[in-house]
C-alpha cells in the first residue's frame, strides 16, 4: 500500500505534536494503574508520581500514594486534596487495576497582579529627567497596580533605597491595600535627606515599592522602583573684596588686594562649614553673610554618566509577571519568545531577562535557547544534524509505505 504525500505529512504532524499545558482546574491524569505500579503526571510546577500500592475488590477500594504521601484507602468516587491537586478513584478493574483521576485544585491557585507605573506628582523632573527633592523634603509617590480580580488585604512595603530588595534602606513604610478589579492607585510619601544615603553617599535614592513581599496572598511579589536625588545643603558666604581672603569669584584682576598673584589659589572663607564647588552662577545674598544654598556636585566622568543612565533605565523598567519587558518595543514578551534585540538574536529566559541565543553544541534545556531552535540531549543541535534526522524519517516512512 502506498500513501499520499499529504497523508505522510499528517502522520508526521501527529507524531511531533506537543501536549498543551493544562488550564486552571484541568485534568492532569486519568489512567488505570495496576497495584504495585507507579505513573507520573505533570503540574505547572513539576513532574510528580502517583502509585497504587494495592486494591481491595471485595470493598471496592484502592490504596493511593502521591509522591511520598500515603493517602490510605480510598473508595470509588472518593476524593482527597493534597499539595495543590485533587485525587479521585474512578473505578477498579481486575485486569487493569485502579483508574485514578487527578486535577488541579482551584482553591490553591493565587492571583497575579502587575505594577504598571510609579510617578512623583510633587516633583517636576529637570531637563535630563532627574527628580530632585529638597533636603529634608517629603516626596509623594503614586503607584498604579493592575489586577484582574478584587483582592483584599494585600501587604506592601516601600523602601527609600536599595532597589530591588530594599537592602541598605534607612527608612520604610509598611501597609496593606485592597486591590480593585482593574486599576488601583496607591499613594505614599517619604522624606529624603542627603545624609541618609548610606549606600552611595551621593544623595541618590533607588526607592523600591514591593507588593506582597512574602507572596502570602499573590502568586508572586510585584515591585517597581524610582530614583530620587536629595539636594545637599552647604554653607556659602558672600565674598567681599578687601576681606584679606582670595575667594571665588575673586581673582588677581578683580581684587588685587586679596589675591596677590594670578597663580595664588583661592581659599575658603573661615566661616564656611561645607564643601563649595565652583559654579558659573553662584547664589549670593548680600543681606546675609551666610545662607544655605544647594551646590551641584562636580562633573562626572563618562563612565559614571553611563552607569547613571543604566540605573535610570533599570528604574523605568516595567515588571512583567510571565515574561520579559523590552523597552524599545514597550511591551512584555512571554517566556521562550525568540526575537532580535539591538541587532542581536535573543530569547526571553525564565529569569525574566533577555539572553543571547546559544550557538551549536552549547548547553541548553529548551529549543528557543538555540540559534538553531533545536536542543537535543541538553545541547544546541546544529542545523545540519536536524536536516539529517528529517531525511532519515522520510526515508524510514518511505521504506514502510513503499515496501
Amino acid at each position: 500500500m502506498k500513501l499520499s504525500t499529504t497523508t505522510i505529512i499528517g502522520i508526521l504532524l501527529l507524531l511531533t505534536a506537543l501536549p498543551l499545558a493544562s488550564a486552571t482546574g484541568a485534568t492532569l491524569f486519568d489512567t488505570a494503574i495496576y497495584q504495585g505500579s507507579t505513573a507520573t503526571f505533570t503540574t505547572a510546577q513539576q513532574t510528580r508520581n502517583v502509585a497504587v500500592t494495592t486494591f481491595d475488590l471485595t470493598q471496592l477500594r484502592c490504596r493511593i500514594a502521591i509522591d511520598d504521601d500515603d493517602l490510605g484507602w480510598m473508595n470509588i468516587g472518593e476524593e482527597q486534596t493534597i499539595n495543590g491537586v485533587v485525587v479521585e478513584v474512578k473505578d477498579i478493574d481486575t485486569t487493569e487495576g485502579c483508574r485514578v483521576k487527578i486535577r488541579d485544585d482551584d482553591t490553591t491557585i493565587k492571583p497575579s497582579v502587575s505594577i504598571t507605573s510609579i510617578t512623583l506628582p510633587s516633583i517636576t523632573p529637570d531637563k535630563y529627567g532627574y527628580h530632585y527633592a529638597e533636603n529634608f523634603g517629603k516626596v509623594t509617590f503614586e503607584i498604579t497596580v493592575q489586577s484582574k480580580t478584587a483582592i483584599k488585604n494585600v501587604p506592601y512595603i516601600f523602601y527609600n533605597n536599595g532597589y530591588p530588595t530594599g537592602e541598605g534602606a534607612t527608612d520604610a513604610n509598611k501597609g496593606s491595600i485592597n486591590l480593585n478589579a482593574g486599576t488601583t492607585t496607591i499613594t505614599e510619601s517619604m522624606p529624603f535627606t542627603f545624609e541618609d544615603d548610606t549606600l552611595y553617599n551621593t544623595g541618590s535614592f533607588l526607592t523600591v515599592f514591593i507588593l506582597d513581599p512574602q507572596a502570602t496572598v499573590l502568586a508572586q511579589k510585584a515591585y517597581i522602583g524610582q530614583t530620587v536625588y536629595a539636594k545637599k545643603l552647604v554653607e556659602e558666604y558672600v565674598t567681599t573684596c578687601g576681606d584679606t581672603y582670595c575667594s571665588y569669584p575673586e581673582t588677581a584682576a578683580t581684587c588685587p588686594q586679596d589675591c596677590a598673584s594670578p597663580d595664588e589659589p583661592t581659599a575658603p572663607h573661615p566661616s564656611t562649614t561645607g564643601v563649595i564647588y565652583d559654579s558659573p552662577t553662584p547664589a549670593y545674598k548680600k543681606e546675609n553673610f551666610e545662607t544655605s544654598v544647594y551646590t551641584p556636585p562636580p562633573p562626572t566622568s563618562p563612565e559614571q554618566r553611563e552607569q547613571e543612565q543604566y540605573e535610570r533605565s533599570r528604574d523605568d523598567e516595567v515588571t512583567c509577571d510571565t515574561g520579559c519587558y523590552v523597552a524599545n518595543a514597550n511591551r512584555c514578551f512571554t517566556y521562550g519568545t525568540r526575537l532580535v534585540y539591538n541587532d542581536v538574536a535573543s530569547y526571553c529566559a525564565l529569569t525574566g531577562e533577555l539572553q543571547l541565543q546559544k550557538r551549536d553544541n552549547e548547553p541548553a534545556q529548551n529549543n528557543y535557547e538555540c540559534q538553531s531552535n533545536s536542543a537535543r540531549y541538553n545541547v544546541c543541535e546544529p542545523v545540519a544534524e536536524q536536516t539529517n534526522i528529517i531525511k532519515k524519517m522520510f526515508s524510514w516512512f518511505s521504506n514502510i509505505f513503499d515496501g
